[in-house]
């Protein structure tokens, strides 16, 4: 059945062929997965099996896209070394729930990071408004656990990494000042937090000003720490690194000098 093209899901993976400079690249492959709604990807892997995991953020339930629970869901799409579809699965609740990375983890399994403004159906344990949420699942799409981590107000997680002990840092932004957050300094805050191997949080911690501060990446550095970059309201960049207490040992502001 042929769907409407203006409402899919469009995901293309684009490999370039050696080409003179300035020449169009050549497209090797492309497919299409989603629905009658809006479907869009945030995030993608790449499988140990040569395949692909591709996160979306889908309000379809029709299509490839079935099993919605609500408002918008995270949808993840398991593609084989041959590109062809293994499964395609829905993960959230009735309200609006996103996801933002994903990482295969030391065990071979998949952590994906977002946010929830749900407290139902495949999510659990919601403080308030919206919450970071962070699940595990399996290489069959099942989950293995998943939970919910912020306080009252607004708080989002935009990426996970696993760390050198097998735990993982999370990275987002914090308006709540309470439950699982603590010492916001005002507004948004940069929200880095740490949790062991089967979710539960370790510590918390919030770094910035009475202004917004954003975080949207995090990695572990050669000496183990901890270094997330984000942005200062829409004029400037920050890099942070803090050790592996959540300690702050460097924070830089790069203001924006156009």
């Amino acid at each position: 059945m042929n769907k409407p093209c203006c409402t899919l899901f469009l995901f293309t993976l684009l490999f370039l062929l050696d080409t003179v400079s300035f020449s169009q690249p050549a497209l090797d492959w492309q497919q299409k997965f989603g629905g009658s709604d809006y479907d869009y990807g945030q995030a993608i892997v790449r499988t140990p099996d040569d395949g692909f995991l591709i996160a979306c953020d889908s309000r379809s339930s029709d299509f490839d896209a079935t099993g919605n629970h609500g408002y918008g869901d995270c949808m993840l799409v398991k593609l084989d070394q041959n590109k062809n579809v293994q499964w395609i699965k829905n993960y959230g609740g009735s309200m609006y729930d996103t996801p933002k990375k994903l990482i295969i983890t030391s065990d071979g399994n998949y952590l994906m990071a977002g946010f929830s403004g749900s407290n139902d159906f495949q999510v659990y344990n919601h403080k308030g408004a919206y919450d970071a949420w962070i699940v595990k699942i399996d290489t069959s799409g099942n989950i293995l656990w998943g939970n919910c981590y912020g306080g009252s107000a607004e708080d989002y997680a935009y990426s996970v990494v696993e760390t050198v002990d097998g735990s993982f840092v999370c990275a987002g932004t914090a308006r709540s000042n309470n439950i699982d957050v603590s010492g916001n300094n005002g507004s948004y805050d940069i929200w880095l937090f740490k949790i062991d191997a089967n979710g539960n949080l370790i510590w918390s911690k919030c770094f910035g000003s009475a202004g917004s501060e954003f975080s949207y990446d995090v990695i572990v550095d050669e000496d183990g720490n901890y270094v997330a970059v984000g942005a200062a309201g829409s004029y400037a960049g920050i890099l942070l690194r803090v050790d592996t207490a959540g300690n702050q040992l460097n924070f830089k502001s790069y203001a924006n000098m156009h």
